[in-house]
């Protein structure tokens, strides 16, 4: 930002009073943009297996605690595109047995995250609904919903494990 900022100065300058002073400081802070941007464009290119898969795997764990707690707290989030995206890396980048877990555990946390809103209906202006012991029309899913969420939560912590046991191998 301040080789761009030194380089609209130089121009500036050069433009108000051209000479070969101003010319050659305009050229040499150009030339230095130009060589920034390249070393960063090949320092990004070089990342190696292992940094790409710490960036993919983070952004898998993040991605995952964002739904858990959208879900949880009844937000109206759409990270379709995220998530295509990620699955996306996931596929071609990620082994196999990560690749395995990974649907595993999106595919279970798409099971809770509907039982969860049978489950725990979302409050109706700010008011929970509250019903009888005999008439919870809720009652039936909350069970289900707890055994799914732990089964969800187990695989999804093994993939954590995973994606980390990938990582450390890889050093």
């Amino acid at each position: 930002m301040i080789n761009l900022l030194s380089l609209m100065l130089a121009e500036a300058w050069f433009i108000k009073t051209p000479d070969w002073e101003p010319a050659i400081l305009f050229i040499g802070f150009l030339s230095a943009l130009v060589i920034q941007e390249l070393k960063s464009e090949h320092l990004n290119y070089k990342l190696s297996k292992k940094e790409k898969l710490e960036t993919l795997y983070i952004k898998v764990h993040e991605m995952m605690e964002e739904l858990i707690k959208a879900t949880k707290t009844y937000e109206k989030i759409n990270l379709s595109s995220k998530f295509s995206k990620l699955t996306a890396e996931i596929q071609i980048i990620a082994k196999p047995s990560i690749i395995k877990q990974y649907k595993k555990v999106t595919n279970l946390y798409t099971d809770w995250a509907s039982l969860y809103i049978k489950a725990y209906p979302k409050p109706k202006n700010g008011m929970q609904i509250l019903y009888s012991e005999n008439a919870d029309p809720t009652k039936k899913y909350q069970k289900l919903e707890k055994e799914i969420y732990e089964k969800f939560y187990k695989e999804y912590e093994n993939l954590i494990n995973d994606m980390h046991f990938e990582i450390e191998k890889k050093t």
